[in-house]
């Protein structure tokens, strides 16, 4: 469901193409540490995806956590930083895209780099009070759902 109604999957697809492109308009490449700032959206879905079709490392922000966002960016040596529009739709004229440098992979992110295997990183809030950040091998993560629900078990991700 998108603001102007129903996506279809072939529709999601489409979208997820035209963010690869742009993806590649800028310069991005498997192996970047992207920050993804936006909010709950079919297009901002469709470009997480064609950043993690891309092989990037990726970690969802929050405007809520703009506070953070420098300590998260550094955390996981992150070279782009892009920021979906706030309201209204959300296209390639409306996202900006920042390259903060190329900075080397952090060594927990190096395996993944070398392997072309996308990641996705999520803070926790840390019982430190200190955020802590869990990187996940993409494909790991969605083929446990390729092979279907496991006796008895359920997995469900939120991402805030």
């Amino acid at each position: 469901i998108a603001d102007d109604g129903a996506v279809t999957y072939a529709q999601f697809v489409e979208r997820i193409a035209g963010w690869r492109t742009v993806l590649r308009k800028w310069g991005m490449v498997g192996g970047d540490s992207v920050g993804l700032v936006g909010d709950y959206h079919v297009d901002t879905l469709a470009l997480l995806q064609a950043l993690l079709d891309t092989g990037c490392i990726v970690t969802p922000l929050v405007e809520d956590d703009r506070a953070l966002f420098d300590e998260r960016l550094e955390t996981v040596r992150a070279g782009w930083l892009i920021e979906t529009a706030g309201s209204g739709p959300i296209t390639p004229e409306t996202t900006r895209a920042t390259r903060l440098g190329d900075p080397e992979p952090h060594p927990l992110q190096a395996p993944l780099v070398e392997a072309g295997r996308a990641g996705l990183v999520i803070f926790t809030s840390g019982s430190t009070g200190k955020s802590k950040a869990v990187l996940l091998d993409y494909a790991r993560m969605v083929g446990k759902f390729k092979e279907g629900v496991r006796g008895g078990f359920r997995t469900l991700l939120f991402l805030k």
